[in-house]
């Protein structure tokens, strides 16, 4: 039956390229050398996947511990041909770019005689149809190759070098520095990256802008390209393995006039007419209070300045040149507040005028083993020559002659407590996390991560002895049976790398070795109680619902791959840790599960909100309390220093939304709450005060200071204001502010 079917297959073969030879191109209007060029290009392509039996998902890359020396390492050429920067998100610090990356390697398999098939040098196929190196993007959050794959093409020369580009969209990481915010610069980096094989099996290169002459870098406006340079580097693993490492930095500097026009200018006026306002005229009796109403109005402007900066720049550590600006514009405006209602009037000048506020299994299971290539002939070095001869055949092995299927589990699915077959093992690895963020209203963390699985497939093993001592091959990832181990507290779940990037690595003994790049958001159940100065632990579970404990064994792994570069975060949060635990899940009956959780323990940076919210809250706090007692509750001030108080509770309420937006709604109230409203109550407290006590007289003290001189004058003023009604009101409240802040700030280890 078998040589009935080789037969017929043969003979199919012969019958295709008899028809394609008597193709008649003049009936269809096609002459010369064009038509040569049809017949001869059909002819090689029939070659190079028909006949040689080309298989897209089989690395050539030359590897295992067998390796011969003398073979250099495969080489991958990286250009970045153009970039566009579309964006950066400040808060999650994402960059999002457009760009084009040029790959260009050579895979013997395509080699050619290129006076066998009528003098073509070259041929251009769909870029499916070929293998692709697993080289991404390895700070990507988010990676789509934009084109569909039938405008996607590759060049293959008859030397077998590949030429292919492909049009990227990514979302890559950017830590900001924005001290010097909005005159800021910054980097962004673009990594490209290998995991699966080290640097005496793989060598990385890259270049830059080879293919056009103009149009190959576009700003977006308020970002402009200031250079592009690339790092080279090896990347350290356990032991004395190295990877190649390639980096592209985006040196790209912020276009500040939005912000200066909409923020500096603005705060610089309010600034300068508040006090304009507060002295320009002599501080009078009847105009004291209306000029500090005209503070406290500048103050709650800017609280808008404070709210469209904290939306503009991350929550890090780093508080931005801009942020002082406005911070020290408030000060001064306080400062001016308290002068104002601390110095005694001019007398000499008084004025009584008022005041005015995508199934992963093999293409076909009917075409023959692959057929002896003449390596000698194409100029393919004897030793990798054998390797790939012996390595297709593996492969043929593997996947054909024994009817793989990647859709089948091979797990023992009959398994009892008492058997003598071993569960099956499936190792499961954290190897990189990178925090991208997390969201207090959702409570989701967004995760870039690196997750590793090691398990053994017996269907996959062979004697490395049948096969010129092969003991390892390479895969793409969609062609093997993976277990169904996923992050079960994911909303948000998305392999970045697109299946030709994703590799498998599979040993003689079955061991099979996968990573996927991951996106997730996961749930991050939050105790914000103390908010900002809060911590939080996050995790990441892994389960399999498929199978029971009787049968699936789940163990995990931290960071066995790489020395330094595994744990990232991202300016708000600081990694304290990451820890890993195990959990038998019980189902109904007896059944039980295996429940791996790893936990990312994170600590808040709490600048952002102490420069934002607390100490401005405590400044209009202490400002408002100072207006309202300062002087005597008389009839004529009492509803300007009224005013006063609802004047800074309105502005409170910026500060309120604010605080609403960065905590999740549960049963917690967090700290910086409790401050927030505490100074509400105070002003609101101040004001039912003010309102309700009956007005007070001032004392003639006027007998008491005649023919006294200096600071023995001031003494009867100073001691009746000591033991006045509304100093004591004034004293409680400033005490019960400073407490207040005081008590918040000793949360900030």
């Amino acid at each position: 039956m078998l040589g009935f079917v080789l037969v017929f297959l043969a003979v199919r073969h012969v019958l295709t390229i008899v028809s394609v030879q008597a193709t008649n191109w003049e009936e269809l209007g096609i002459n010369g050398s064009y038509a040569n060029f049809l017949t001869n290009t059909q002819l090689l392509y029939q070659e190079l996947f028909d006949t040689r039996n080309y298989r897209r998902d089989l690395s050539p890359i030359y590897s295992g511990s067998g390796r011969d020396q003398e073979i250099p390492p495969f080489s991958l050429l990286v250009t970045l041909q153009y970039i566009q920067l579309l964006g950066i998100d400040a808060q999650s610090q994402m960059a999002s770019i457009s760009m084009e990356v040029g790959y260009q390697y050579i895979d013997p398999r395509l080699t050619w005689n290129s006076t066998k098939f009528g003098g073509v040098e070259s041929i251009n196929v769909e870029w499916t149809k070929i293998w692709v190196p697993a080289n991404g993007i390895s700070n990507a959050q988010t990676l789509e190759i934009i084109y569909p794959d039938q405008f996607t093409t590759a060049t293959i020369a008859s030397n077998g070098t590949i030429s292919l580009s492909l049009q990227i969209y990514a979302e890559t990481r950017c830590v900001m520095d924005v001290r010097t915010f909005p005159f800021d610069e910054q980097i962004c980096t673009i990594d490209f990256f290998n995991n699966a094989y080290d640097t005496e099996a793989f060598a990385l290169t890259a270049s830059k802008f080879t293919k056009y002459t103009q149009g190959i870098i576009y700003d977006n406006g308020e970002w402009n390209f200031r250079n592009l340079t690339i790092f080279h580097e090896q990347f350290f693993g356990v032991g004395d393995v190295k990877y190649e490492f390639v980096q592209y930095y985006l040196d790209i500097q912020r276009e500040p006039t939005f912000y200066v026009f909409v923020i500096a200018i603005p705060c610089f006026l309010l600034t300068l007419l508040s006090i304009w306002g507060m002295f320009w005229t002599p501080n009078t009796d009847e105009e004291q209070l209306s000029k500090l109403s005209i503070g406290l109005t500048s103050m709650m402007s800017m609280t808008i300045f404070v709210e469209m900066l904290s939306n503009a720049i991350p929550r890090n550590a780093s508080f931005p040149l801009l942020g002082w600006l406005v911070i020290i514009d408030v000060f001064l405006v306080s400062i001016a507040c308290v002068v104002l209602v601390t110095l005694p009037y001019d007398e000499s000048k008084i004025s009584k005028k008022g005041a005015e506020a995508r199934k992963c299994i093999p293409e076909s299971y009917t075409q023959n083993s692959s057929s002896t290539i003449d390596w000698d002939d194409l100029g393919v070095d004897p030793d990798y020559a054998r390797f790939l001869q012996k390595n297709q055949e593996l492969y043929d092995e593997l996947f054909i002659t024994r009817n793989y299927r990647s859709d089948l589990s091979p797990i023992f699915n009959q398994a009892t407590k008492n058997n003598s077959i071993p569960r099956f093992n499936v190792m499961i690895s954290l190897e990189f996390v990178q925090l991208l963020g997390v969201n207090a209203q959702s409570q989701l963390a967004s995760t870039a991560m690196e997750i590793d699985y090691a398990y053994t497939d017996p269907r996959l093993a062979w004697n490395p002895e049948n096969y010129g001592g092969i003991d390892m091959i390479n895969v793409e990832s969609k062609s093997i049976w993976i277990p169904a181990n996923g992050i079960s507290n994911a909303q948000t779940l998305q392999v970045v790398y697109p299946d030709p990037l994703n590799t498998a690595n599979i040993y003689a003994n079955g061991s099979v070795a996968v990573s996927f790049q991951i996106y997730a958001e996961t749930r991050c159940v939050m105790d914000v109680k103390n908010f900002p100065f809060d911590e939080q632990s996050c995790t990441i579970d892994i389960f399999n619902n498929a199978y029971t404990l009787d049968m699936v064994q789940e163990t995990g792994a931290l960071f066995t791959k790489y020395v330094d570069g595994i744990i990232f975060d991202n300016g708000e949060w600081k990694f304290k840790n990451v820890s890993m635990e195990y959990f038998d899940f019980s189902g109904t009956g007896r059944d039980k599960y295996d429940f791996l959780q790893f936990v990312l323990n994170i600590k808040r940076q709490p600048n952002f909100y102490v420069f934002v919210i607390v100490i401005p809250c405590f400044l209009l706090t202490l400002l408002s309390i100072w207006g309202m007692f300062w002087t005597l509750n008389n009839r004529e001030e009492q509803l300007s220093k009224l005013s006063i108080g609802l004047t800074s509770m309105m502005s409170m309420t910026i500060f309120v939304q604010m605080l609403s937006e960065e905590i999740p709604r549960n049963s917690s109230f967090p700290l910086l709450g409790w401050f927030v409203i505490i100074d509400v109550g105070l002003v609101s407290l101040a004001c039912v005060i003010l309102v309700t006590l009956p007005f007070e007289k001032a004392k003639n003290v006027k007998k008491e200071v005649d023919g006294l001189e200096g600071i023995r004058k001031w003494s009867p003023f100073l001691r009746n204001w000591l033991i006045s009604r509304h100093f004591f009101i004034f004293f409680t409240f400033q005490m019960t502010n400073v407490t207040n802040f005081i008590v918040f700030m000793s949360h900030w280890n």
